[in-house]
């Protein structure tokens, strides 16, 4: 059974009530549209970037299943295993890596490791070790090892101090197991150590993990990652076609909507920000990111904005025009190792109350050199002063458009650190 047989299951009217899946490993995405309960049986859901599982649909059961990002290295707006838009999804028995959007509570910043590491420590003598867990809800804590304890067992909303004390341990012992935290859904960390006869040392309460001041820094919720549904507003700025949505047919300006998937079919494109107002009231700037297939920037060149205005390959590059900024794509030109480039708008320098809702219809447009020209309307909740406008993928031989409009509440710096670059 292949992805789309999952999908099928998913969707299979006859499966009213009850979905069972099959074991093995499934790459998504997947969409839940219908009430139903979803069994797994050994069962991963996994991808490299999220959501993996959207949920759209109210009465919703997920049980006995495993839903994984693989790329931990996304910044936070990608790097969701499950999407719910109803809020009444329920979960028994489900293991997640990666972020939750749509729950309340789990949504939230989880500080916590994939691996927690003890190092080489002396053998025969008894060892404390402490870590501290973020979590956003209260959780329990499970964990069976031989010769180690770990508490405690509950663990409350806010920063914890676990301790791992181990009895005195034989040398060339190694220690290996998990730690699962359960909370609507359970996560894995992974305890490692070795017991050396050559090192003398006790530890005692030595702390070998805390949350970082970035990651402290970048609670996020629901709404700082999904912008609200896309409604289509009134556009002012003599648009051609403004009932129509998206197709292939279409040669004017054309108005696309968040989660489409669009082959782009020119070699130049141009990207900026429209609106229908007749001034901006504050100062926007664009910004790509240029990610390599970890989802991350990997040189310095490869963010381009006012500070750097082309990347290495000049396949993008930033234009400062009187009027307007513009991020222009010689899609041809650039670098085979980038597999995705996202464009991001954000404030510079203004006042706190001044963000993107102070914009009258405000919009992305992308102007091809094969005479499409798409606008993509944002609208919702856009009381934030940073905007991740779109991504743009390869896939095989060609680059795919798809619009995002999601807020940013934490600012342009804290963006530029979930795709890897040091801000100073």
């Amino acid at each position: 059974m292949n992805n789309s047989d999952i999908q099928r299951l998913l969707d299979s009217p006859e499966n009213y009530g009850t979905v069972n899946l099959p074991g093995g490993e499934f790459e998504g995405p997947f969409e839940i549209n219908k009430p139903c309960t979803v069994i797994g049986n050994n069962t991963t859901l996994w991808g490299g970037t999220g959501a993996i599982l959207t949920v759209k649909a109210p009465g919703v059961t997920l049980r006995n299943l495993r839903v994984e990002i693989t790329n931990d290295s996304l910044p936070p707006h990608k790097y969701i295993s499950i999407y719910s838009t109803v809020h009444d999804t329920s979960f028994e028995n489900v293991e997640v890596i990666g972020n939750l959007a749509g729950i309340a509570g789990e949504e939230k910043y989880w500080g916590i490791p994939k691996v927690l590491n003890m190092g080489s420590f002396s053998s025969d003598k008894k060892h404390i070790f402490r870590f501290m867990l973020d979590v956003p809800v209260d959780a329990e804590l499970i964990a069976s090892f031989y010769d180690v304890k770990i508490y405690p067992d509950k663990l409350k909303a806010g920063i914890n101090t676990v301790t791992i004390e181990t009895s005195p341990v034989r040398t060339g012992s190694y220690i290996y197991g998990e730690i699962f935290l359960k909370s609507a859904v359970t996560r894995r960390i992974y305890l490692s150590g070795t017991a050396d006869e050559n090192l003398t040392d006790t530890h005692n309460g030595t702390v070998i993990f805390e949350p970082s001041e970035y990651n402290a820094a970048g609670h996020f919720t629901e709404q700082d990652i999904i912008a609200e549904s896309i409604i289509f507003p009134e556009i002012n700025y003599n648009l051609k076609n403004t009932e129509k949505l998206y197709s292939p047919d279409n040669n004017d300006e054309i108005i696309i909507r968040r989660g489409q998937n669009i082959n782009l079919t020119c070699t130049n494109a141009e990207i900026d920000l429209v609106c229908a107002s007749s001034d901006f009231p504050m100062d926007i700037d664009i910004y790509a990111f240029l990610l390599d297939s970890y989802g991350s920037v990997r040189a310095k060149n490869n963010f381009v904005f006012f500070g750097n205005d082309h990347s290495a390959c000049t396949g993008v590059k930033y234009l400062n025009a009187p009027d307007k900024r513009v991020m222009f794509l010689n899609l041809k030109s650039i670098a085979p190792d980038i597999s995705q480039t996202d464009i991001a708008f954000s404030i510079y320098d203004a006042a706190p109350d001044v963000n993107f809702s102070r914009l009258k219809e405000p919009a992305m447009r992308i102007a091809c050199d094969d005479g499409k020209t798409y606008i993509f309307p944002l609208q919702g909740k856009l009381n934030e002063k940073t905007l991740v406008a779109c991504e743009i993928k390869r896939r095989d031989n060609l680059w795919v458009l798809n619009p995002l409009g999601m807020i940013y509440r934490y600012g342009i710096n804290e963006l530029c650190g979930s795709y890897g670059i040091k801000v100073i």
